[in-house]
């Protein structure tokens, strides 16, 4: 889609910014390019974003906080059309 390389840009442009890639900005559009990928069946890709976002939030928001657990979904679904998609595949 042509969304992607508007967000590949916009990572780009915030971890210059930044200085870093572990802030909740970078987070929120990593897991919002995570979410176009995932619509798009690369769940692999979905995935490795989601647990990178997953992880800058819990470092900045606690293991405990609400959207922690949501992101936790988010890399679980991924994980689960990984699996599945990748065993569909095979057989």
């Amino acid at each position: 889609t042509c969304a992607l390389p508007i967000y590949q840009k916009s990572l780009t442009i915030l971890k210059a910014a930044y200085g870093t890639e572990e802030h909740p900005e970078i987070a929120t559009t990593e897991s919002d390019l995570a979410w176009i990928l995932f619509r798009q069946g690369k769940y692999a890709e979905s995935e490795r974003l989601y647990v990178r976002s997953l992880k800058v939030r819990e470092t900045f928001l606690g293991e405990n906080h609400p959207d922690v657990a949501r992101y936790l979904c988010f890399v679980l679904s991924s994980s689960i059309c990984y699996i599945f998609n990748t065993f569909h595949i095979q057989n």
